[in-house]
């Protein structure tokens, strides 16, 4: 049986958007399939997230991950994810953050953030496809969440040193 997975891209690139969600939509994978939902702004997003909230207890059309840029107008990715959390209709759901800038903060950030929910943190342009996919599976499919924020968390602590030494 086909699992389906519903994504929220939240980019304020239009083409980016499109990117994305066509490397998702032609994954040639034969136990998921994916809705795609898109926000411009992180404004966008928390309505999009409003409206898939978990009514009494069962779930109604919920976001399954975020593919989330960080920066963005109005709201950027990191203030998104901070006032999400901070609503009554927050629940957990795996993020993917993305990024066209490395830099040390940023990567601290993204460790912070990760408590919360970050599962990797790619940079822009995505040089392979195949990363996102793997990702998106390992989501959705085998749900191994906290290994992922675990490895997240060890790559950018080894990232962070490298940058550091680079600076």
């Amino acid at each position: 049986m086909k699992k389906k997975a519903k994504i929220l891209i939240v980019d304020d690139d239009q083409l980016m958007i499109q990117t994305i969600a066509q490397i998702i939509s032609d994954a040639n994978q034969d136990d998921i399939s994916y809705d795609i939902v898109t926000a411009s702004n992180g404004l966008e997003a928390l309505k999009v997230m409003h409206n898939n909230k978990r009514w009494g207890g069962l779930a109604k059309n919920l976001i399954d991950c975020i593919v989330c840029d960080i920066k963005m107008p109005k709201m950027n990715g990191f203030e998104f994810l901070e006032a999400w959390q901070k609503t009554e209709f927050f629940y957990s759901v795996p993020v993917i953050l993305l990024s066209a800038y490395e830099d040390i903060q940023k990567w601290e950030k993204a460790t912070d953030v990760s408590r919360t929910g970050v599962v990797k943190y790619l940079k822009k342009p995505l040089d392979n496809n195949d990363e996102l996919l793997d990702i998106l599976h390992r989501i959705i499919v085998k749900q191994d969440i906290d290994l992922m924020i675990e490895e997240t968390l060890e790559q950018s602590y080894e990232r962070r040193k490298v940058l550091k030494n680079e600076q």
